[in-house]
């Protein structure tokens, strides 16, 4: 009997064990994904619904997010902004829930159609793709991919 009891356990443990060897090992949320350099490639917003690109601004815009709570802005070879940030859930309106977020500890002003933002939320869609969105009402959501 003590060798039907270990082969049961071991049938019984088995699918756990699958099941735990298959979960996803990247426990990373959407707001702790951001870490290392990201290429800006177009945005979309403003009252007027405009979508600003690299090419039809005339710059290109690298954010790297620094693991020590640093972002700094590249335009071209030029570093253009070094601005402290902290992950924190962000509030689009009173009535929505939180959302994965960043606070800046100086407003951001990474582009000219943009005034300037003290926090955004945080999406990512796939491995490689990053969005901020600014808050609120007429504001932009900024497209960046990863660079390697």
């Amino acid at each position: 009997m003590p060798g039907t009891r270990r082969r049961l356990a071991a049938f019984l443990l088995l699918p756990i064990a699958l099941l735990a060897a298959c979960a996803d090992s990247d426990r990373t949320t959407p707001a702790t994904a951001i870490y290392g350099p990201w290429r800006w490639i177009g945005s979309f917003g403003g009252i007027a619904g405009i979508r600003p690109t690299p090419d039809d601004e005339g710059y290109e815009r690298i954010f790297y997010f620094h693991r020590d709570g640093r972002l700094t802005v590249y335009g071209g070879d030029t570093a253009r902004a070094h601005i402290d940030y902290r992950l924190a859930p962000v509030r689009d309106s009173a009535a929505a829930p939180p959302r994965p977020g960043i606070h800046y500890a100086d407003p951001l002003r990474a582009f000219p159609f943009d005034p300037g933002v003290d926090r955004q939320i945080v999406r990512r869609e796939g491995r490689d793709t990053l969005i901020l969105e600014d808050p609120c009402c007429y504001r932009y959501e900024h497209a960046f991919v990863r660079v390697d």
